[in-house]
């Protein structure tokens, strides 16, 4: 009976051994991985946000640093002549108009009439022009053409159309003689 009983003791041992490896398996499978699981997922989801928030702390740094850039730019252009200094085109066009008409009149001149001319261009530079027309013989035209070449801020002449008067008696002299004179003044806004 010896033998035949530590046979059945030896069964019921190799019996609760399978019980015991097949509730671990199951404990396993059931319990632990999908914890393991959950862990690893955790821990991608944790090393991405890391990234993001390095990424993220990048761009604040770059935000600051083009920030400070932009403004030293508008401190740089702020100085910059040539440009209209005013900021809003139609106080520009008026004082522009002010200016020509001054110019004109100051020389010997006479202004018939000016008007802004609104033009869509696509440029970074906001342009400003003024179409005008005026009397006056050569020798003031010369003057005024001058005075707008020379003048700050940087002033352009387009479409320039001179025209000889009619006057009766041809005794007066050549440089005496009144013109009609049309022409475009544009200049640049800095912003």
């Amino acid at each position: 009976m010896n033998a035949n009983t530590n046979n059945s003791f030896n069964l019921h041992g190799l019996y609760a051994l399978f019980t015991l490896a097949i509730i671990l398996v199951l404990i396993y499978t059931l319990i632990v991985s999908p914890l393991l699981k959950i862990k690893e997922e955790n821990k991608d989801r944790i090393e991405t946000a890391i990234f993001q928030l390095e990424k993220l702390n990048n761009l604040r740094s770059n935000i600051v640093l083009l920030k400070d850039s932009m403004e030293n730019l508008k401190k740089r252009n702020e100085n910059v002549q040539g440009f209209i200094k005013k900021t809003v085109p139609a106080i520009a066009a008026a004082d522009l108009q002010e200016k020509i008409t001054t110019l004109i009149e100051s020389n010997g001149g006479n202004v018939v009439s000016t008007a802004v001319v609104r033009k869509n261009d696509e440029s970074i530079y906001t342009k400003v022009t003024i179409k005008t027309h005026m009397r006056a013989n050569i020798v003031t035209l010369n003057k005024v053409l001058y005075e707008l070449v020379k003048s700050n801020p940087i002033l352009f002449t387009d479409n320039l159309l001179i025209q000889k008067k009619n006057l009766k008696g041809r005794n007066a002299k050549q440089t005496n003689e009144l013109l009609e004179i049309r022409f475009e003044v544009s200049g640049f806004m800095n912003g």
